[in-house]
């Protein structure tokens, strides 16, 4: 284990996907360098991190021990925003995947439930299908399955008649 110019042992910062308790955020950073050190724009986590790590770069270039507390502020601020990434990462994946589409209403003209077998209304109703009295047609909010359903069955009982 690495040791400070005590003799005494080091507590390296691990990488890990949380970020640790004794955090110094932002404004900390500020206080310890710098205004021309700092990122750009902080609110920009892959600025930030970019900065951290060359920041941590040149400070060990420069003989700066990776047990000081500017460099292991800095690796606690890129843990942070590594932290931040993943669970935004999520976020947008999860917006992704339940993406609000446009809802369209369908409707097809059919014969009255009372003229169609039990079974064919219970099929068409189970895809979101009702029957209008006023307009004489079915209709719903559209989605595959209901358009193949009604019609596969309105046409049949149409051929019916």
């Amino acid at each position: 284990m690495p040791e400070d110019e005590f003799g005494q042992p080091i507590k390296e910062l691990r990488i890990t996907g949380e970020a640790p308790p004794d955090i110094l955020h932002l404004n900390e950073l500020q206080k310890m360098f710098p205004e021309e050190d700092l990122p750009p724009d902080p609110r920009v986590s892959n600025t930030t991190t970019l900065w951290a790590c060359k920041s941590i770069f040149l400070m060990l270039d420069m003989g700066e021990p990776r047990s000081s507390p500017k460099i292991q502020s800095l690796l606690s601020l890129i843990l942070v925003e590594l932290h931040w990434l993943k669970r935004n990462e999520a976020e947008i994946e999860r917006k992704l995947k339940n993406r609000p589409e446009v809802a369209v209403r369908y409707e097809r003209k059919g014969r009255p439930p009372i003229e169609l077998p039990d079974a064919v209304c219970k099929r068409l109703n189970q895809v979101g299908l009702r029957y209008h009295h006023d307009t004489q047609c079915w209709s719903g909010w559209q989605t595959d399955e209901m358009v193949i359903t009604a019609n596969e069955l309105l046409s049949t009982q149409a051929k019916l008649i």
